[in-house]
Parts: C-alpha cells; structure tokens; sequence
C-alpha cells in the first residue's frame, strides 16, 4: 500500500537499462531517472491511494493486491 515502493518500483526498472558500473553512476542516474517522471506516472499513484484504503480495511489489515 506503500506509494514509495511503486515508485521505486518504476525507477529500478528504467534505472536497470543503463546498467551502472559503480555507486556514482548509480547514484547520478537515480536522479536523473527521478527526475524524468512523468506527471501521469505521479497523479496514477496518486489516485490510487482511496482504492488502496478502501483494500486494506477490506481485507482488515491482511496482504492486499498493493
């Protein structure tokens, strides 16, 4: 339910392309891949947040699909 982890999610993926040699590249290419996120990506996980709610007092505290 974590918003975090969905986006982290989306950054490892892109991050992975460029396959980084050593922690500075990782580190520059965090930033830079942070900062392309796109707004629709952003306001998706967004608007998701009353659907996770709703899920998590649904299944009243046990593993949801988020």
């Amino acid at each position: 339910m974590n918003l975090r982890e969905d986006f982290w999610d989306d950054l490892e993926r892109r991050v992975k392309k460029y396959q980084p040699k050593n922690i500075a590249d990782l580190e520059l290419l965090l930033i830079q891949q942070s900062d392309k996120t796109e707004s629709p990506v952003l306001e998706k996980l967004v608007d998701s947040v009353p659907c996770r709610l709703c899920e998590g007092i649904k299944k009243k505290g046990y593993p949801t699909k988020y």
